[in-house]
This record gives structure tokens, sequence and C-alpha cells, in this order.
């Protein structure tokens, strides 16, 4: 179980540790988005993660623009009446127990397209007539209307099939593996524990007889609970390494070191892990580990981990677009410049940058060889730049902004200049005489 943690954290981390790039055509849109997704960050985190440690969470949207995460056992899909593959809404159950009379209360919401009714019910323990029975009673029902005529819940279903409705933890392929690396590693302690000191041994005691009058003589009963509850008497010798020990007859005495088995639990512990390792597709250096040659190595496993959660990217886009699906039907509420049918788009930015270097040599010739356009190089460079073509218009009218300005500034200059002259001249007529004699 400790592998699970760590290993739900990091795909999470690395797949959604960067705020993802919203995108619209409505500004508004794009500026109230993105900061709704700043704002509930780690609240997406961490739903994502919980989804790949248990298989499943869902997401609720409440009208405020907060979040509110669901475990699974509190969430069942509504099916439509006339085809079961329809899902129609969630229904949310929450259970309290009185600590005093030990009713039980229970509060449903059903979510839908088009309402939300939450019905309040308290069960009660009724006993008439020696016969013992529990009783429900509803004691409120509210609906509200849905505004934005979109379901609420998203559900994140990690790793589900093309045939499957709900999805699957990350280490329910690794139980087995996990319990052999569990039984290894108590059973190395245990023996370690053990036989970590040597064990005294009497040897050369005679035959069955003699041994078991030394037993008889020597030894004390202690009685004790098994496993199961029932007492057992053990035989057991006080012995004590710091005082004298007599023996009778050719007994002798000595201590007996156990063989070492420390290299045979490494070993097997050390493959159990790389079989984690190979399953998961994380790599060793992501887990903290100091491994030989941890450069080279690392440099090695990066590229197909970058493949691996741009992968998840791809899968956390799906859910993530109909939160904020939602999240703009639920603004378009009071955000009036924002259209019926506006849509928001998410981009990644690059989980690396160890080829940026190499991608702008390459351009830098293209576009020096005349073998490229502008907007194209653009478009190649590791920016995030968003439309290219506008990029390279706004580039070109500050250019010829500040040529205007530098031709305004070049004539004043030689008007200024021309000005001083004039005035030196009026300044001193004699010479001009004597250079025109």
């Amino acid at each position: 179980g400790l592998f699970i943690k760590p290993l739900a954290s990091k795909i999470a981390s690395w797949t959604l540790g960067q705020l993802p790039k919203i995108r619209s055509e409505s500004e508004t849109a794009q500026e109230l988005v993105s900061e709704w997704v700043s704002e509930h960050h780690a609240k997406l985190i961490e739903a994502y993660e919980e989804a790949v440690a248990i298989g499943d969470c869902y997401i609720l949207i409440n009208a405020d623009l907060s979040l509110t995460l669901l475990p699974p056992q509190v969430v069942m899909p509504i099916l439509a009446k006339d085809d079961y593959s329809v899902i129609v809404g969630y229904r949310v159950t929450e259970v309290y127990i009185n600590p005093y009379t030990f009713s039980r209360m229970t509060i449903q919401n059903d979510y839908t397209a088009t309402e939300r009714v939450r019905t309040i019910t308290i069960d009660t323990d009724v006993v008439q007539d020696g016969v013992y029975r529990r009783e429900s009673n509803t004691i409120k029902t509210q609906r509200f209307k849905n505004l934005t005529g979109k379901i609420p819940i998203i559900h994140i279903a990690h790793d589900a099939g093309a045939d499957e409705r709900y999805g699957h933890p990350v280490a329910e392929g690794l139980l087995h593996a996990m319990y052999r690396y569990d039984d290894v590693f108590e059973y190395a302690i245990s023996g370690n524990k053990r036989q970590g000191r040597p064990t005294p041994v009497i040897s050369e005691m005679g035959d069955v007889e003699q041994i078991k009058q030394f037993w008889d003589t020597f030894a004390k009963n202690e009685t004790y609970l098994d496993e199961n509850g029932d007492e057992r008497t053990t035989q057991v010798l006080d012995f004590d390494a710091d005082k004298v020990l007599t023996l009778g007859g050719n007994a002798k005495f000595d201590w007996k070191a156990p063989g070492s088995f420390t290299t045979d639990t490494q070993n097997l512990l050390e493959l159990l892990f790389y079989l984690i390792l190979q399953h998961s597709e994380i790599p060793e250096f992501v887990w903290g580990n100091a491994i030989a040659s941890s450069k080279a190595s690392a440099e090695s496993q990066m590229p197909p981990f970058v493949r691996f959660i741009e992968k998840k990217q791809g899968q956390v886009t799906r859910w993530l677009g109909n939160v904020l699906d939602v999240v703009v039907s639920l603004i378009r509420t009071y955000e009036t410049g924002i259209g019926q049918n506006e849509k928001v788009n998410i981009g990644w930015m690059p989980l690396t940058n160890a080829d940026g270097t190499l991608t702008l040599q390459a351009v830098q010739f293209a576009l020096t060889s005349g073998l490229m356009d502008k907007e194209t190089a653009l478009k190649l460079l590791p920016l995030d730049i968003e439309n290219p073509a506008d990029v390279i218009a706004k580039a070109k009218a500050e250019q010829a902004e500040e040529a205007e300005e530098y031709d305004r500034r070049q004539e004043a200059l030689i008007a200024g200049q021309r000005r001083d002259e004039v005035n030196q001249d009026e300044e001193n007529p004699e010479d001009e005489e004597m250079s025109d004699e």
C-alpha cells in the first residue's frame, strides 16, 4: 500500500501539475474561465488523484462555481426510463446518524439537466405489539431549477475500457506483486529479529531419554493463547547469557550464527520493484531513486515518459472539458457578453524544453535561408503563441510606428541643426562678408 500513494500522486502531479491553457473566441469567456481554473487548480488535481487511486471520482460544480468531490460509493446514475444506456442524471446520497437516538437521516439529491430535487428522510425504530420495524418519514422535499441545462456532476473514470462505465485503480494489476513484496519484506524483518543474534546451542547431550530428562529438570511450563484464542502450554528454559551455565555429562555449549539471507531478500525485492515500474510506466528516477549513471539514465527514460504523460493529458481533456462546459454555462447566467454557443478549448504547455535549442537553431537556419515564412517559424518555436498571424501583424505595426518615430526624430534633429546654422550666421555677418571677398 505504500506504493499506491506516490504512484497516484506522481501521475496526477505530472499530468495536471501545470495550469492548462484556456482558449476561446470570446475574450471575456477566456479570461473568466482561466481565472476559475487557476483558483480551483488544486481541487482538480485532488479529484484526478483520487480517481487514479480508487478508479472513480465525481466532481459536483455548485451554483456558486465551487467544487465538491464525491466518492463513488455515494453516487448512483439515474438512467432513462426507456433506454438504460443513457444517463440522465446522478443521485447523491448522504447518511447521518443521531448519536443519542440512533435514528438515521438520509439526504438525497437528484441532479438532472432540468432540476435538482433534495429529499430529507428520517428512519426511526418502532416497536409495536412486540414487533420491531423501521419507519421512514419524509420531512422535506425541495426543488431547484437548473438554469444551465447541463448535468452539474462530472464522472472521472480512470482507465475505463471502451465497453466500461467505471474506471480502474492504477494499482489494480499490481496487487499480486505488492502482496508478494509485502510478504518478502515482512518475513525478512521477522527472520532478522529472530536470527539477528547468535543462537545458544547445547550439543552431544546423549540419547533421547537424557534430553527429555534435561528438559523435565530445568524447563518450566508456561501457558499462552494461540491465534485462535485457545490456551496452550509450552516448555521454556530460563536462560541468561550473562550467568554461569552448568551442563552435565558430555554436553557441550556453543553459539551458532544463522546464514545470511539479506542478499537474496534484496534481489527479490528489487525484481518485484522493477515489475511494479514496468506496469506503472513510471521511470525509476521519477520515483526519486538514486540510480547508477543517473543523468544518462534519466535523459534516456524521459522521452517515453513524456509521451505517457501526454496520453494522460489527452484523457484528462475529456472530463476537464465537460467540467469547463458546465462552468461556462454557469458564468453565462450572469455574464451577458458570452454567447450561447461559446466553447472553451484546453491546451497544454510542453513538459520539457530539452529540444528547444535544436528547434530554435533549425528555425533560424530555415528563416535565414529563405526556406520558411515567419508565421510557420512562430508555430514551430517552443513558445505559447495562440495566433502567429496576429503576432506578426502586431510586430509589423510596431516596427512601422518605431520607423515613423525614428524619421520624425531625424527630421527634428536636422531642422534643429539648420536653425543653429542660421542663427550663427546672423550673429557673425562680418565673417560672411570676409568669406565673400
